[in-house]
């Protein structure tokens, strides 16, 4: 069932908290901006400034929809049917929201499945890893294990720290903007489609 019509279905709505509704509201709103950001980078930057888009919600959008313009390599997944994984490091930053979001999603055939990564061996099985903005630390030591690996590693900091350190995607949330550091995109074995170069702010 499509996020919108769950949304309106009497049937569904009484399974959702009240709280949990109104996060999802603002998801389909932060998706719609992203796609057009994919085909008019500032129709994109309009709407963003147009919409009131809590910062977890945004994350939460950018990660749900950000598969189909990667291409990982074929052995990275451990059959034709192996799920995407989505690493959080430590925690659930999103506090189930991006798990609600994802949880009925298939991409390319393959399901998604979230996980809370503790440690750095864990790290390597994902296809995504994301970093809270607190957990430069974390980075810094699973970053040996991380490196060189066709794993798409993304942060949400406002100082520009993680990409110093060699991650590949940066949110900047304030700003509602995503950064890309090539140099550390081209030592992963990751495609990454033009189309996020164009509306992202390379460095």
């Amino acid at each position: 069932m499509q996020l919108t019509q769950a949304l309106s279905d009497p049937a569904v709505l009484p399974r959702f908290r009240r709280s949990a509704r109104r996060k999802l509201g603002l998801f389909c709103s932060i998706v719609w901006t992203l796609w057009l950001a994919c085909l008019s980078p500032t129709r994109a930057a309009d709407l963003t400034r147009s919409t009131n888009l809590g910062a977890l919600e945004f994350q939460v959008a950018f990660i749900s929809k950000i598969l189909p313009y990667i291409v990982w390599p074929k052995e990275s997944f451990g059959s034709p049917t192996a799920p995407f994984v989505i690493g959080l490091a430590g925690r659930d930053s999103f506090d189930g929201l991006l798990q609600k979001v994802l949880s009925e999603s298939r991409v390319e055939g393959r399901g998604i499945e979230i996980r809370i990564v503790t440690e750095p061996a864990a790290a390597t099985n994902c296809h995504i890893l994301y970093f809270a903005p607190d957990q430069l630390p974390i980075w810094k030591e699973w970053k040996p294990a991380a490196i060189g690996r066709p794993l798409l590693t993304i942060s949400a900091d406002e100082t520009g720290e993680f990409l110093q350190q060699g991650v590949l995607f940066n949110l900047l949330v304030s700003q509602r903007k995503l950064e890309i550091n090539r140099a550390n995109s081209e030592r992963t074995n990751l495609k990454i489609s033009s189309k996020l170069f164009r509306i992202a702010r390379v460095k």
